[in-house]
């Protein structure tokens, strides 16, 4: 399924890298704290980007939470 994604925004024009992206966020207590999130692909079109994520199947709850968002 990601060959197919890749060859896409390929296909489409886009620029495309694979990696990890540092997010900061604050919690409850207004500390700031550090995620780093696998993300699949990185497309990016001009000065716009696009962190894209893939599955196949989320039939179980911990794979859902493990992919939510911070």
């Amino acid at each position: 399924m990601e060959n197919i994604i890749y060859n896409e925004l390929i296909r489409r024009g886009f620029s495309v890298q694979v990696g990890i992206v540092e997010v900061y966020c604050k919690d409850s207590n207004n500390k700031t704290q550090r995620f780093f999130l696998e993300i699949y692909f990185v497309a990016s079109l001009g000065s716009r980007y696009y962190y894209i994520k893939s599955a196949y199947r989320m039939d179980k709850e911990e794979k859902k939470d493990r992919n939510k968002e911070h």
